[in-house]
């Protein structure tokens, strides 16, 4: 089943959505104060990491999930609200289904009726040492070192705070006030009994503290205002920082096992066999017979540079282990041991006529076939060609647009009430510059990445680097345009900032309207054997299915008349 890893990926996901809906919420009052939960958000962050973990390895996912049902157990114990019954079957279910994955992760049915006969195989001796004994791989032992730094400084970062905010509250002075609105569903206003000015203080839920109620705040002369039923909590960080650890260690602990278990390869007896084998740039495919309709049941990346011998027989050598994708192998060709780099892969359906995979121009791009005539140990990348991320990539990508979604989100409010004073006086509001601003948002981004794969090739490191950026900042200015209250809200607090939203309501409908009409201007050209290779800028942008891209951003600039046109009719 070559789809176990995305599938529990979706699973982990779903699961995850689910919990974030049926949790129990208990509110927060005077008479019964809310205050840090590390458990509970700690929880959260082991719910969290075990669909990465399903990308790492699906018995990591499995244990996570059953850590996580055990401490959820224990710690509903101390609580009066509980989840529900059924989600704990689902986290059971969720458990049991990535270990039952994770054991039909075997060869495919073509492969097994070869394997067998090397297990039956009794002759065993110790390879030759190579050249290079195995070692952690190198990409993937950084990405778990910033993981775990970057969890081992949050906690540390949010810990220090919370502990610095906790000694500040005792310290404040406690007086009562009365709750006098609700500006948004998490915002009360507060007048006090002995004169005081004004305040506006952020909740968790408004409605926990009706109209006219009283309420105790601390308050001190460095700027803190916090309701006592609601102490300054920065546990929820505890949720990520375990997120973050928990895919940090599982992502070590697979690549440091797999190096041992690479270097006990060649301390230990293994099968030894006689094989077929073609060699390729960086690998060599692995034949039980020979005949032309053998295909290959093996495929062993090595260190060493080698010769390609597709095209003719393949050659003898000497095979040391047992072929089993995932399981460390090496050959020995004319009496020299190559060095493996990985365990080994199934081969890839075109061989042997692709002779290695491609290394990406970045990292975090995925590796794909490369022709056997491209020469080289690292072959040339396709620049005009859409790149695809790998899964590090995907989760990088995922987790950047997610984290900017949120923190314009969480910003919008101070940044809009910050603009308001700033494009606003008394009397009226500049009509240009809030339409501009809201266009900026959206439309500028777009301009730039339809701009930039109309100036770059789709697969050139500049190209992928603008467009991230873009990209990024694309989604905090979509948050931003949504505040964390709504938008009535908005028109309740601030009604002059609904002139933003013609300009990025224009800069969304470019974006769809230049989708359309690349997508009608594209011929389909790209990729076939008869078709004329494309000499001019717009043949090259239109068979590079860049269209849609460049019609987005040339329509950008009458998407902008068209904001500042709508603003004005507004009234």
């Amino acid at each position: 089943m070559r789809n176990r890893k995305p599938l529990a990926l979706a699973a982990g996901l779903a699961l995850w959505v689910v919990f974030v809906v049926v949790i129990p919420v208990a509110p927060c009052t005077a008479a019964a104060p809310c205050g840090p939960d590390r458990v509970g958000n700690m929880i959260v962050g082991l719910l969290g990491s075990a669909p990465l973990l399903a990308l790492v390895r699906l018995e990591f996912a499995a244990v996570a999930t059953g850590t996580m049902l055990v401490t959820t157990l224990g710690y509903e114990l101390t609580q009066t609200e509980h989840l529900p019954p059924w989600f704990h079957l689902l986290l059971v279910a969720y458990a049991v289904g990535c270990g039952l994955l994770a054991r039909r992760g075997g060869s495919p049915a073509r492969y097994r009726s070869g394997l067998r006969q090397w297990r039956e195989r009794a002759e065993r001796a110790v390879p030759a040492r190579p050249s290079r004994l195995p070692r952690p791989r190198l990409g993937p032992a950084v990405a778990a070192m910033v993981l775990l730094l970057a969890a081992l400084a949050l906690a540390g970062g949010s810990s220090l705070r919370q502990s610095q905010v906790d000694a500040q509250q005792r310290s404040a002075e406690v007086v009562t006030a009365t709750v006098r609105s609700h500006p948004t569903w998490g915002v009360v206003e507060l007048v006090f009994l002995d004169g005081r000015p004004v305040e506006i203080v952020s909740v968790a839920d408004s409605a926990d503290y009706p109209v006219g109620s009283t309420v105790r705040i601390a308050l001190d002369d460095a700027g803190l205002r916090q309701l006592v039923s609601e102490p300054y909590d920065l546990t929820p960080w505890l949720a990520l920082t375990v997120l973050l650890g928990a895919t940090g260690l599982g992502l070590g602990w697979r690549v440091a096992g797999s190096a041992l278990a690479g270097r006990r390869f060649f301390r230990r007896p293994q099968p030894v066999s006689t094989v077929r084998v073609h060699q390729a740039v960086d690998r060599v495919y692995v034949y039980a017979g020979t005949g032309p309709d053998v295909l290959p049941v093996a495929e062993i990346e090595v260190l060493e540079d080698l010769t390609p011998t597709i095209g003719g027989e393949p050659g003898r050598a000497v095979l040391h282990g047992v072929p089993v994708p995932g399981q460390w192998c090496t050959v020995t060709i004319d009496g020299g041991t190559l060095s493996p780099t990985r365990p080994v892969l199934p081969p890839e359906p075109t061989a042997p006529w692709v002779t290695s995979r491609r290394r990406g121009a970045l990292p975090l791009l995925r590796r794909g076939p490369v022709p056997s005539y491209l020469p080289g140990r690292h072959p040339a990348v396709d620049r005009d060609a859409w790149p695809r991320l790998n899964w590090v990539g995907n989760s990088l990508s995922v987790g950047l647009l997610l984290g900017a979604v949120v923190a314009g989100t969480a910003l919008s409010e101070p940044l809009l009430r910050r603009l308001a004073y700033a494009a606003c006086t008394v009397e009226e509001c500049s009509t240009a510059a809030l339409a501009l601003t809201g266009w900026t948002l959206v439309g500028l981004p777009l301009l730039l990445i339809g701009v930039t794969y109309a100036v770059l090739p789709c697969g050139s490191r500049p190209a992928l680097g603008i467009t991230a950026v873009a990209l990024v900042a694309l989604a905090t200015g979509l948050g931003i345009a949504y505040p964390a209250g709504g938008y009535a809200a908005l028109r309740m607090s601030h009604p002059e900032l609904l002139l933003l939203y013609p300009g990025v309501l224009a800069g969304l409908g470019a974006l769809l309207l230049g989708r359309a009409v690349g997508r009608v201007g594209i011929t389909g050209t790209r990729g076939r054997p008869d078709a004329a290779r494309p000499t001019g800028w717009f043949d090259r942008v239109r068979a590079g299915g860049r269209l849609p891209l460049v019609a987005t951003a040339v329509l950008q600039l009458p998407a902008l008349l068209v904001g500042l046109l709508g603003a004005l009719i507004i009234p």
